[in-house]
């Protein structure tokens, strides 16, 4: 290698080192040697960013550049680096970005063969956008990619509205900056753009078509504000920046050319707002021209089955059928109208029998039985009724004269307990006595010494 490498990739950042990593493994993975890769912390820790670059220092061979400074923003962090180091070309690196290992060697080999004096000074690639989140842990998962803007050619009138490539996808030649500046801090995170339209007012830039630069986007939920993108995390502040950049060319035409590449800028806006409208119409239509084949698709199955189905069904075995009820109908009728007759007789007869019969049954025999058995059981009331109530008055006199019984008896059990507990305590106190006698009732008790047991007769 000389002392002068071909590229300088420069990379800002600020306390990003997990994202960092990933930056510094895609540099050191080209296949293209001819580098220096120019690492600015932007007021970040440098323990330990100086700490992550040592574990690659082997990998680097001295082709590290590790610069700190303080909190310069991202525009002016970019100018530092690119004024402190040397090359013959520059790519901007961010920190959360990433190359295929031929992006190097395929854009240098572009410029290299249009030569320096060639109008093409710098040269873009395919760009893959890769929508990742960020997990609680502070690793990344990838959740989909997908091209970025395909582009075939990079032109002034459309950059005038959009920057169709991030600046991984970009390499230009260093000399460019002498005649267009550096990146203007003022317009902070569409400062690229900005850049992009002042280069593309003096030069050509070429298009690989390989997609070898990895665009890495977080979504707005990523737990930790210093991982997240401008684009997704300020959102709002990246259109008013983007609006003001594009009036700021306007006001500042002083001569014919300026203000027509202030309008142009602005009038790419409307053109590129106005495609993209076509193109979702387009897309609509197409979308409903779609689903209007797929119902004529229906339709002509439905049609198909109609005639290779259901109207031979219909003519071959349904109408006919329909035909034969058709055709039975008079006899259905004449039937129905014999049975609503047979009703209506047997109607009028079951209601002249009511009035012979049953009702004459009714008035003549079961009426005056009934009255007969209404009679009887007032009577039976009248005299069961007061017999009744004197059964209950006898019952309540015996369960009075049980109850007196009861207590008549426990207190007979309570004298006669009180009779024997008087007899014990005598024959507890006249135990030394040589004779006693006791008599209860028919029971007779005699006491006849210490020795002798009791006998009783």
């Amino acid at each position: 290698m000389s002392d002068c490498p071909k590229v300088a990739v420069i990379t800002r950042t600020h306390n990003r080192n997990r994202l960092l990593r990933r930056a510094i493994e895609s540099v050191l993975a080209q296949s293209f040697q001819d580098w220096v890769h120019v690492i600015l912390n932007d007021g970040g820790d440098p323990d330990a960013l100086e700490n992550l670059c040592q574990a690659y220092a082997g990998s680097y061979a001295g082709r590290l550049k590790l610069l700190h400074e303080k909190h310069l923003g991202m525009q002016e962090a970019a100018n530092s680096a690119i004024r402190r180091s040397d090359s013959r070309y520059i790519v901007i690196h961010d920190d959360d970005d990433a190359w295929e290992p031929a992006f190097l060697a395929e854009t240098t080999a572009f410029l290299e063969e249009q030569g320096p004096d060639s109008p093409c000074q710098g040269v873009i690639s395919q760009t893959l956008r890769i929508l990742e989140k960020e997990n609680p842990d502070r690793s990344f998962t990838e959740i989909e990619r997908r091209p970025y803007v395909p582009v075939r050619s990079v032109n002034l009138f459309r950059v005038g509205f959009e920057n169709p490539f991030p600046p991984i996808a970009f390499l230009y030649r260093r000399r460019v900056h002498e005649e267009t500046g550096f990146f203007n801090p003022r317009w902070d995170m569409v400062a690229d753009l900005d850049f992009n339209f002042r280069f593309l007012q003096l030069h050509e830039i070429g298009v690989v078509e390989k997609p070898l630069a990895l665009y890495y986007w977080r979504d707005s939920s990523s737990p930790s504000t210093e991982n997240a993108n401008t684009v997704t995390r300020q959102k709002d502040e990246h259109g008013r920046l983007l609006n003001e950049l594009k009036n700021h060319y306007l006001r500042k035409a002083s001569t014919a050319r300026e203000a027509a590449l202030g309008l142009g800028f602005q009038i790419s806006a409307f053109a590129v707002e106005n495609q993209w409208m076509t193109s979702e119409i387009r897309d609509r239509v197409n979308e409903a021209r779609s689903h209007l084949q797929s119902l004529l698709e229906r339709v002509d199955s439905l049609h198909a089955f109609n005639d290779s189905a259901l109207w031979p069904k219909l003519t071959g075995d349904l109408i006919p059928r329909l035909d034969h009820l058709a055709a039975d109908i008079p006899r259905l009728h004449e039937t129905l109208t014999a049975a609503a007759a047979d009703a209506g007789r047997q109607f009028d007869s079951l209601h002249a029998f009511n009035h012979s019969a049953l009702w004459p049954k009714l008035t003549e025999d079961l009426l005056p039985r009934l009255d007969e058995l209404l009679k009887r059981a007032t009577l039976l009331r009248q005299e069961v009724l007061p017999r009744f109530d004197e059964v209950l008055e006898t019952l309540a006199h015996i369960s009075g004269t049980t109850g007196s019984l009861w207590e008549r008896q426990d207190r007979i059990a309570s004298e006669n307990a009180a009779r024997l507990d008087s007899i014990q305590t005598e024959l507890a106190a006249l135990r030394g006595q040589s004779r006693r006698e006791w008599k209860l009732g028919r029971l007779r008790i005699q006491w006849m010494g210490r020795d002798a047991g009791p006998e009783s007769e």
